[in-house]
């Protein structure tokens, strides 16, 4: 019994110290903290007065920084929306606009120097001059209105952008000369005696444009790398005597989503240009001498690509004449009711040209009755060199001859199908006048008086 009493202070001791050292010691962290910052918004920017170490977990992100955590648009390297008001990308310099006040719009693009953007609320302005400022109008065409007296133009560009205003009256809507860089976009030009003068520049963007009404359409002269894209030329009048784009000593030129209707000198003109685009387009129901559709001349690379020409009429070349145009290819357009009143080529009329028409539909052209109708070609009339593959020749009509199609002094190659054509004189399917013509892949059926002549 001494024994026990003389250990039990010792034995006690120990259990002491061992629960001494239990509380001691920390638990291991149930991870490696580090500093977050709390994302309301979820756009991988945090709120920088948020920061704590703590462990990760959704809601939480190393990054902070972020200009409205509770925006997830609005963030560090977000995309800069011009003229809403607010800093998007979060960066102090990256809101450098002038709004404009009253009808003082020369004043702000004056002040905000080159590079800056203008915002421009809704109303009625008088001529700018813009020397590589962004001019937005907030409220769009429909609500900002650059209103121009008949002798004066409505905006001067050297360089900038000039987004959402309509254009009214003036003796030219827009002109640039030696510009580099100029972007146009959502604008609506009506009134004008010549709605834009384009000289001496290089790339030179017009989107989302009406040019409406006007006496004469865009005249761009010694132009390079230009786009046109979803650009409506309706009713230019012969008054102006030019088309409703006219192209000379152009080069590298995309037209794609283009509408041309109802313009009286004609729609697309190219004059020694080259390289020349024209994609998923329609010319429709106008008119000209030579070419409605386009007119082409000493020119070359010309690219025609799932476009319609519907209702064009003229003398020759109803919707197409092309002369002296080399490595021309019109790939599946639709040449449909067009005519020629008076000489050849319903549809087409080529002179000296080089011509490779594919996978095309070639339907209900016309050579109306004329003093030189012999000639014909309903649909299309060459007198150069001309390869046709897999098109679709059906119902064309020449007072003349070749009800589809006629070729004079040529050479010329046909893979396709020439169906129920007419022709008042010689050959319904196909006419040939001197020159090497080859059709042993084509099948003709129902042509009138005869299939080939």
């Amino acid at each position: 019994m001494y024994r026990s009493l003389l250990l039990s202070p010792i034995l006690l001791l120990a259990a002491c110290k061992t629960v001494a050292n239990d509380e001691a010691t920390p638990e291991e962290p149930a991870c490696d903290a580090q500093l977050l910052y709390a994302d309301a918004d979820g756009d991988g920017f945090g709120d920088p007065a948020s920061g704590a170490q703590r462990c990760e977990a959704a809601g939480l992100t190393p990054f902070a920084d972020d200009c409205d955590d509770g925006d997830e648009t609005r963030f560090p390297g977000a995309e800069e929306i011009l003229c809403n008001g607010q800093v998007d990308n979060c960066s102090i310099e990256a809101e450098s606009e002038v709004y404009a006040e009253g009808r003082a719009l020369q004043s702000a693009i004056d002040r905000v120097g080159v590079g800056g953007t203008v915002c421009v609320p809704a109303g009625d302005y008088d001529e700018v001059r813009v020397s590589g400022q962004d001019v937005i109008a907030i409220a769009g065409r429909d609500e900002t209105i650059i209103s121009v007296r008949r002798s004066a133009t409505g905006v001067t560009m050297t360089g900038g952008t000039l987004t959402g205003f309509s254009i009214e009256g003036g003796a030219v809507g827009v002109t640039m000369t030696g510009s580099d860089g100029v972007e146009l976009s959502n604008l609506r030009i009506s009134g004008a005696v010549q709605a834009m003068e384009i000289q001496t520049s290089r790339r030179v963007s017009i989107l989302d444009t009406t040019i409406a009404d006007t006496d004469g359409g865009i005249e761009m002269t010694t132009v390079q790398e230009v786009t046109l894209r979803d650009v409506s030329f309706q009713r230019a009048s012969a008054t102006g005597g030019t088309p409703a784009l006219q192209l000379t000593d152009a080069e590298d030129v995309s037209g794609e989503a283009l509408s041309f209707e109802g313009n009286e000198a004609g729609a697309l003109s190219m004059l020694g240009s080259r390289d020349v685009e024209v994609l998923s387009s329609e010319f429709s129901d106008n008119r000209a001498e030579l070419g409605a559709a386009i007119y082409a001349e000493n020119s070359a690379g010309v690219y025609v690509f799932n476009s319609t020409f519907e209702g064009n009429s003229a003398r020759s070349g109803g919707a197409i004449a092309l002369l002296t145009v080399t490595d021309v290819e019109l790939n599946s357009v639709r040449l449909l009711d067009n005519e020629a009143t008076a000489f050849a080529g319903g549809g087409l009329f080529a002179y000296n040209s080089s011509v490779y028409v594919l996978l095309s539909t070639i339907s209900d052209n016309r050579v109306s009755a004329g003093a030189l109708g012999a000639w014909g070609g309903g649909a299309l009339f060459w007198a150069g060199e001309v390869q046709g593959v897999a098109n679709s020749w059906l119902n064309n009509s020449s007072a003349g001859n070749g009800g589809a199609a006629a070729v004079m002094d040529c050479t010329a190659s046909f893979e396709d199908n020439f169906e129920e054509n007419t022709a008042g004189l010689d050959g319904g399917g196909l006419y040939r006048n001197g020159g090497v013509v080859t059709y042993s892949g084509s099948a003709f059926w129902a042509n009138t008086p005869q299939d080939v002549f």
